[in-house]
């Protein structure tokens, strides 16, 4: 119902559950990750900054991100400027 009433809206969580209703709804969703790439596309943030933040990502938090992942992730980061 929450998805119905605010179809342009926002959500920022680590709740699989909502994660599956925004994808069941049809809605693009964006990971951590993603959004570090947005920063970066935006300027928000640099190249460096972005490396220090996928690093500290994938070796700091708790969130399950897998080596397959961090490989594609760090291709992706050098093929930016």
């Amino acid at each position: 119902m929450l998805l119905k009433i605010h179809i342009e809206a926002v959500a920022v969580t680590d709740d699989l559950a909502l994660r599956k209703a925004i994808e069941s709804s049809e809605r693009t969703v964006v990971g951590t990750i993603g959004l570090l790439f947005r920063a970066r596309s935006l300027r928000l943030i640099d190249k460096v900054q972005l490396s220090q933040l996928i690093n500290h990502v994938f070796d700091d938090s708790t969130l399950y991100l897998n080596s397959a992942f961090k490989s594609r992730v760090l291709m992706m980061l050098d093929s930016i400027e």
